[in-house]
């Protein structure tokens, strides 16, 4: 459903499947498919509840539950604990999203793909799943203001494993891309060189984008990976590159306009690249896009914390001090651990 449809149309689809599917478990309580089908509607419904910010612990719990039900009658199914490791990791995502700990959340992912390695017909997708693991955990430590670097070559290490033997899984290469991106962002924030990592990331996006050249989130990720390397140079090298993010971002809300993501990924560039165009005459433009694509983004998702607070972050920056503070607020209401990054917004505004 997700792959056509997007919104309260999915969500309200999904719905129907889940209600459709569950009048067959009643029918049929023991049969193994049914249930395995009820799972994954639920985790459709899970998502689509996510994408609108609405909390979706309940849909993913109760596909947990429906794909426990169908290894008690069969546990020789891979594709089957690989989906508890999918939601696991969904409710990971949530969790450090939403100001909780992801943890425990990986955990139970990493443990479905041991399980799954001992079962018949085991396939590498899984070590996309543990690569994808370790990378919440990452991205959770470095939103904390926390050295994910460890985490990140761990990630790495599964994604990497799994492409030797699945090499056109085009969304793991972004991932390995994500990966490289974050240790150069945490390299800059820590006043090293973040070149080699960015290179890194550059070159695991291309071969995204060689195996599918209209892959929104390999866009992202390019312009993630320029915007950290222009903080670090500065200077006319630094506004080229950050213009080139901009292109980047563009391209993804062009490919992909009803995916959250986009719009929130490029209000943060220009947030991120701001500096560098203090003295140039479109800076004002620059700002006013930014806070385009961030009520874009709120459109979609009300409830996206970090969209929220680089709204705040960005209407400071345009004079509008109360508007931003009730903007920080709510960010920091909605996910705790923005503060390391966003508290001094919040105290900028409130003074």
């Amino acid at each position: 459903l997700g792959r056509f449809y997007a919104g309260r149309k999915a969500l309200d689809l999904a719905e129907q499947a889940v209600e459709a599917i569950r009048r067959a478990v009643e029918i049929a309580p023991e049969d193994v498919r049914t249930q395995f089908e009820l799972g994954n509607a639920l985790l459709i419904q899970g998502n689509a509840r996510a994408q609108l910010g609405l909390d979706p612990t309940d849909a993913f719990r109760d596909a947990l539950a429906a794909y426990g039900v169908s290894l008690e009658l069969n546990p020789n199914q891979p594709r089957v604990h690989g989906n508890s490791a999918i939601v696991d990791l969904q409710l990971a995502r949530w969790a450090w999203t939403h100001g909780e700990d992801p943890m425990g959340h990986t955990e139970s992912a990493r443990r479905s793909v041991e399980t799954a390695r001992g079962t018949e017909d085991y396939h590498p997708i899984q070590r996309f799943n543990v690569g994808e693991s370790f990378r919440e955990e990452a991205l959770y430590r470095h939103l904390q203001g926390l050295d994910p670097t460890q985490l990140t070559a761990l990630s790495r290490d599964s994604y990497n494993r799994g492409l030797e033997e699945w090499d056109f899984a085009v969304a793991a290469y972004v991932d390995v891309a994500r990966s490289w991106r974050v240790d150069a962002e945490y390299l800059v924030e820590q006043g090293s060189d973040p070149a080699a990592a960015v290179s890194r990331a550059l070159r695991s996006v291309g071969a995204a984008l060689e195996r599918d050249d209209d892959k929104d989130s390999a866009f992202v990720e390019r312009a993630f990976s320029r915007t950290a390397l222009a903080a670090a140079l500065g200077g006319a090298q630094g506004r080229e590159l950050a213009r080139d993010a901009l292109r980047d971002v563009d391209r993804a809300c062009e490919v992909e306009p009803g995916d959250v993501a986009n719009w929130y990924a490029k209000a943060r560039v220009i947030l991120r690249t701001e500096e560098l165009f203090r003295a140039e005459p479109d800076r004002r433009d620059l700002l006013s896009e930014g806070l385009a694509a961030a009520n874009e983004a709120l459109s979609l998702n009300a409830t996206h914390g970090r969209a929220l607070a680089v709204r705040g972050a960005l209407r400071m920056l345009v004079g509008q001090a109360d508007q931003a503070k009730t903007d920080l607020q709510k960010a920091l209401e909605l996910n705790r651990h923005l503060t390391t990054r966003f508290e001094p917004w919040l105290d900028r505004a409130a003074g």
